[in-house]
């Protein structure tokens, strides 16, 4: 099973939740569909995104290797930006 719940809007386009099941991670599935909803949000006009996660943690080393850049903290959660 896997589950990915966008929440995009012209103030804040951020990926609220994205996540698989541990039976589908590291099979590349996961870049897959960051990928495709970074396209469908740019296709939408959306020019960037930010998401948030848990510190130390393989989401925060996925979105690193993804090329997400880290650029604060909040509410104990790491924040990331990327261009799309």
């Amino acid at each position: 099973m896997l589950s990915v719940f966008l929440r995009p809007t012209h103030a804040t386009e951020t990926f609220v939740r994205f996540f698989l099941a541990p039976g589908f991670e590291r099979k590349g599935i996961g870049s897959i569909l960051l990928a495709e909803s970074c396209t469908c949000l740019k296709a939408a006009g959306i020019g960037h995104a930010w998401l948030r996660t848990d510190p130390n943690t393989r989401a925060e080393k996925f979105y690193r290797a993804a090329g997400w850049e880290h650029i604060g903290e909040k509410d104990g959660e790491l924040l990331f930006e990327r261009s799309l």
